[in-house]
């Protein structure tokens, strides 16, 4: 993806407190914040929801992997058990006005 191409709330967010304070909590097993980006960035360009071949492709990353890595980001975002990121079947879905309203985000873009 190129650079600028995320929308300006991954950066918001990742500038956060509460994404701090997520991202302490879930310790050294957290995500890089490049690799955050990438994943937020990549279900933002689809609507919020990506099969897991796709997410893989997106970032470059093997299928095999992509499962710790995608429960190891929603220890990162999903802040007081809200469901921002989830798992549905072969997708993972994204739900940007929940991750808006938990990281007081503001409104859409």
């Amino acid at each position: 993806m190129p650079t600028g191409a995320a929308p300006p709330w991954i950066e918001a967010l990742l500038r956060s407190e509460s994404y701090a304070a997520q991202r302490t909590l879930a310790g050294r097993g957290a995500p890089p914040d490049d690799q955050i980006r990438a994943l937020l960035a990549a279900l933002a360009a689809r609507g919020g929801r990506i099969t897991r071949a796709g997410l893989a492709q997106a970032l470059g990353t093997p299928v095999l992997r992509l499962a710790g890595f995608v429960s190891a980001a929603r220890r990162v975002l999903n802040l007081d058990q809200a469901q921002i990121l989830a798992v549905d079947g072969e997708d993972v879905v994204l739900d940007e006005a929940l991750l808006r309203v938990q990281f007081e985000l503001g409104g859409r873009r």
